[in-house]
């Protein structure tokens, strides 16, 4: 039987070879190791590895501990990699702050979210390369727009192209391009400024039914299309804009009615990341482009949109918000007026009435919240209160012109809301009632939801329970507003007597006072060239039809300064007078016809025919619009305009003062001594010299004079013109040279006019004049006269003055 050893000497045993075995492993594996790590230094010297068999890989327990070595070499590998790619990081880091066009070729070799910004396969081109590229591609080039101080260094340049079978306007922006100069010598080493493409934006226009979305919301304009319309123009906005980098806005044009619209897109450039982005659409029915305003009174400003429509206020207010982006940190976000950021009752019941476009009284009411609770609102409230004012400042200057239709008044009144204002023109003119029933019929619903909104806040305020009785009455007839006004709005007993009698006004129940006023329009006044024209600025006679604006036409402005009445002449204060009939008061329901006249340089006299075809009495001033075919006087002349009954031009015969002198030779020393006086201290430099009169009137002899009666005390005065070519003929006769005065532009006949006494009442020749007289007139059917004076660019009429002896 075999002997077995014992356990414990079979574990001894067994340990010992264990032992040995282990530490045989170490070797080998420590060994492999120093292998592995000659053979690592030799591939990251980039040395060649011999090609060597070991025997010992051969061997099964070495080739079990090749995976532990793999491990390590990757380890190793993984901690050199990281450091290499911290050093490739720190030298691409100082290479874009001291070279930024060579980090942007090696960022080409980056991957997409670490590339900087542009066209990672636009090469640095110069300005001629980069219109001959754009050219060859179809593309016109804009004007360059700077987006640093220095323009040639970084500019935009906008791209366009020319739509097809177009005549007029045809260009419209497809692109906007950001260049940048490339600094490395590289690209610049025959000294020629080449351009790094930064950034583009690809434009298309906004959609018609964008654009006049502002229209349909506020008339009965049909809604538009879902084609895109062009941008003909980029402007970069002028002066303090918030935020760094440069703000642009493109814009088209487009005429629906009588309206100009004007649209287009907001456009920002960051300069941090050379990103171009548009930040928002807008559109514009008055044809005004956006504007940076300080609206909410902190340091930046916001852009002001204005979307008014006829008298109501709309304007769209944004500020610059931060947010997170990488490459535009910020947008523009509108301040709405819902929800309301102040949690009070009485603030967001303002806010209610001015969402309903009751500016004015939602503003008062927000400014006596603001007082009491200032420390408690937020800069977010005081948004919406500042918007509310800016709202309400348009509406109240509005109300402040007196307008010469009565729905106009009605209408800015009610928008104001000025509910009694508003019911004294139907109450005091009862004549005017068709003309307000047909305005209220027109009413898209904005009149009726400012009513429902006062009502809201004050249900017993009977002004407004009358209006709402009017527009109900006007739109569907007596018997639904008596029902509302019973039923729903609660008007009581005394209240509903008070409505009724002004729903009978307002159909016509009450006997109509008759006016006769027929006489031809007498007018006197200054004609100002107008660039654009509002048709509902102006109250149209009801015999006119409705103002059509189209282009190249020509509009004038003609501010009264004397009318005929058909009893008198008044002049300058017209504030007594009352809109309501002021059409016929003028004389032009029988005469709207008036000449709008100039003289040119030679003193001939040049007019046009026009027809007026508006009013508008505001205030202690009337001014009529008023059509011409052409435009034949240069721009910087204001000039006169007249009805064709209302002077008459006078020639006063002709003498010379050597004849008067043989007539009357005491008055005419006179004449020469004032004559030579008023020469003295005219615009010459060089003054004439004392003379004897005998030589004054060989001098002058040959000059002619006027002989009028101008100031009605049947004694004529004597009017003396002296042209510079005269006065230069007389100083050669004095054998010296005239040196006029550069501050005299005007080239015309200077005048001097005396009384039969002898003393000046008129003179041109005082010390840096700018007027001249041009003519003399006399108002028709009476004995008086006026002089025509040109004066700088203008015409005066100037009337003699009794109470100072002058005209």
């Amino acid at each position: 039987m075999a002997k077995f050893p014992r356990k414990s000497h079979r574990r001894a045993t067994q340990n010992q070879v264990n032992k040995k075995s282990r530490k045989q492993k170490a070797e080998s594996q420590d060994s492999k190791i120093q292998r592995s790590q000659t053979q690592t230094q030799k591939i990251l010297k980039g040395l060649p590895l011999k090609k060597s068999v070991d025997k010992s890989y051969r061997n099964k327990s070495q080739r079990k501990g090749k995976g532990g070595c793999l491990i390590k070499i990757f380890a190793i590998a993984l901690i050199l990699a990281s450091g290499g790619m911290a050093i490739a990081f720190a030298w691409f880091s100082l290479l874009f702050i001291f070279s930024p066009d060579e980090a942007r070729v090696v960022g080409d070799f980056l991957p997409e979210w670490a590339r900087l910004s542009g066209d990672k396969n636009q090469a640095p081109e110069s300005l001629k390369e980069i219109e001959k590229s754009l050219i060859a591609q179809g593309k016109i080039l804009g004007k360059k727009l700077a987006l640093g101080k220095d323009k040639e260094k970084y500019f935009l340049l906008p791209v366009f192209e020319k739509r097809s079978n177009c005549e007029f306007d045809c260009q419209y922006i497809t692109q906007l391009r950001a260049y940048q100069i490339a600094q490395n010598k590289l690209f610049n080493a025959d000294w020629q400024k080449k351009y790094f493409l930064s950034s583009k934006l690809d434009i298309v226009g906004p959609l018609e039914s964008f654009a006049i979305a502002p229209l349909v919301r506020n008339s009965n304009v049909i809604q538009g299309s879902n084609i895109a319309l062009p941008l003909s123009e980029i402007k970069q906005f002028q002066g303090q804009t918030p935020t760094e980098g440069k703000w642009f806005y493109l814009q088209g044009k487009r005429s629906t009615g009588n309206h100009a619209i004007a649209y287009g897109h907001i456009v920002h450039y960051n300069p941090q990341r050379t990103h171009l982005q548009v930040m928002l659409s807008w559109s514009s029915p008055t044809g005004e482009a956006p504007q940076w305003k300080q609206v909410t009174g902190n340091e930046d400003k916001e852009l002001v949109i204005n979307q008014t429509v006829g008298f109501e206020p709309n304007l769209r207010v944004y500020q610059v918000k931060p947010v997170k982006s990488v490459r535009n940190p910020i947008v523009l976000k509108p301040i709405e007026l819902k929800p309301a950021l102040f949690k009070d009752s009485g603030y967001e019941k303002a806010l209610l009435i001015a969402r309903s476009g009751l500016w004015t009284p939602a503003y008062k009411w927000l400014q006596f919240i603001q007082k009491q609770k200032n420390s408690k609102i937020s800069a977010g409230a005081r948004a919406q209160i500042d918007t509310i004012g800016l709202h309400a400042n348009l509406s109240q200057k509005q109300a402040a012109i007196s307008w010469a239709s009565p729905s106009q008044q009605v209408q800015v009144d009610l928008i104001n809301g000025d509910w009694s204002k508003a019911l004294q023109i139907l109450d005091k003119s009862p004549d005017k009632a068709a003309e307000v029933a047909a305005f209220l019929k027109r009413d898209n619903g904005s009149l009726w939801s400012r009513v429902i909104a006062a009502l809201e806040v004050n249900p017993r305020r009977r002004e407004v329970q009358a209006w709402g009785g009017l527009i109900l009455t006007a739109e569907q007839g007596e018997a639904t507003a008596l029902s509302w006004l019973k039923d729903e709005a609660k008007v009581s007993k005394d209240n509903l007597e008070y409505i009724q009698g002004l729903l009978k006004k307002l159909k016509g129940e009450v006997a109509k006072p008759e006016i006769i006023l027929n006489h031809p329009s007498r007018i006197i006044g200054e004609a100002r060239l107008l660039s654009k024209v509002n048709p509902q600025n102006w109250l149209k006679p009801s015999l006119i039809p409705e103002l059509q604006i189209q282009k190249n036409q020509t509009w004038y402005e003609i501010k009264v300064s004397s009318f005929h009445n058909g009893k008198g002449w008044l002049s300058d204060s017209f504030n007594s007078l009352k809109s309501d009939n002021l059409w016929n008061i003028l004389g032009l329901n029988t005469d709207p016809l008036i000449q709008v006249t100039a003289w040119n340089s030679a003193g001939e006299q040049q007019s046009t025919t026009a027809i007026v075809k508006g009013l508008r009495h505001q205030g202690n001033q009337i001014r009529l619009l008023a059509q011409v075919e052409e435009k034949i006087f240069p721009s910087r002349q204001i000039p006169l305009a007249l009805s064709s009954q209302a002077l008459e031009w006078i020639e006063p015969p002709t003498n010379t003062l050597l004849q008067l002198y043989q007539q009357d030779p005491v008055k005419t020393k006179n004449i020469l001594s004032q004559i030579w006086r008023s020469l003295q201290k005219s615009n010459l430099k060089k003054p004439l010299p004392q003379i004897k009169l005998e030589q004054i009137l060989q001098l002058l002899g040959n000059w002619s004079v006027q002989e009028i009666d101008l100031t009605g005390n049947k004694k004529p005065e004597i009017i003396i013109s002296i042209s510079k070519e005269a006065i230069a003929y007389l100083y050669e006769s004095l054998n010296q040279k005239p040196e006029f005065s550069s501050q005299k532009q005007n080239s015309r006949s200077q005048s001097l006019i005396l009384s039969d006494s002898g003393n000046v009442i008129y003179n041109d020749f005082y010390q840096n004049s700018q007027q001249s007289l041009i003519a003399i007139a006399q108002l028709l059917n009476t004995e008086r006269f006026v002089l025509v004076v040109e004066n700088s660019d203008k015409y005066q009429i100037k009337t003699w003055s009794e109470k100072s002896n002058r005209f």
